[in-house]
C-alpha cells in the first residue's frame, strides 16, 4: 500500500501535480518508516536480497542508508542512550 502510494506520488510529481508534490514527503515517510527501517534490521524478509534491495526505499528523500548503517545500527543499537557513543540522542540538541 505504502509503495504504491508513493510511486503514485512519485508519477503525479513527474507530470507537475501539485497535490501529488504537497503529498509525495508525508508518502516516502509512511513506506521509509516501514519498509527501510525493517530492511536495514533484517527482519523485513527471510531473503537478505529482499533486505537488501527494499533498504533503499527511503532514497532519496529521507537517508542515505550507507551513511545510515554505521550511524543507526552501529553507532544506536550497540550503545543506546549513551550519551558519549549514541549519535541518535545528538539529533534534536542544539549546534
Amino acid at each position: 500500500v505504502f509503495a504504491g502510494l508513493t510511486a503514485s506520488c512519485w508519477a503525479g510529481w513527474l507530470r507537475g501535480d501539485a497535490t501529488a508534490t504537497l503529498l509525495l514527503p508525508f508518502a516516502h515517510w509512511l513506506l521509509a518508516a516501514h519498509t527501510c527501517h525493517d530492511a536495514t534490521h533484517g527482519s523485513l524478509s527471510s531473503l537478505p536480497w529482499v533486505n537488501y534491495w527494499l533498504q533503499f526505499s527511503a532514497h532519496p528523500i529521507f537517508f542515505n542508508v550507507f551513511v545510515w548503517i554505521p550511524q543507526h545500527l552501529f553507532s544506536h543499537h550497540q550503545y543506546t542512550n549513551d550519551v558519549l557513543l549514541d549519535v541518535d540522542v545528538h539529533h534534536f540538541a542544539p549546534a
